[in-house]
């Protein structure tokens, strides 16, 4: 077993629970973090730019991947549902970010 940083390269030599215990907490801290990065700058900013910065964010994150992985991993045949998806997306991250701010 080869070690980095103090953690398995593989993962494989986790069972499943624990993998989805270590990922769901993973989710739960990086919603408090937004949660509350959200809270601090709703009164400086509205709440359409804080979508804005987080989408703008998102890609940023994406990029990497985008470019080992090359354009072609984005192809669709069903692009309405991927509209659908993007357009869904974007209204429930607005109402989060409008809850957030109450």
């Amino acid at each position: 077993m080869t070690f980095r940083l103090g953690l398995p390269v593989d993962q494989t030599e986790f069972s499943a629970p624990v993998r989805a215990a270590f990922w769901i907490t993973l989710a739960g801290i990086g919603f408090t973090g937004t949660m509350t990065s959200v809270r601090q700058v709703t009164p400086d900013i509205h709440v359409f730019e804080a979508v804005m910065f987080r989408s703008v964010f998102g890609i940023a994150f994406m990029v990497p991947w985008l470019i080992r992985s090359g354009i072609s991993q984005m192809r669709t045949r069903r692009i309405g549902l991927l509209a659908t998806r993007g357009s869904l997306a974007y209204f429930v991250t607005t109402l989060y970010f409008f809850a957030a701010t109450k």
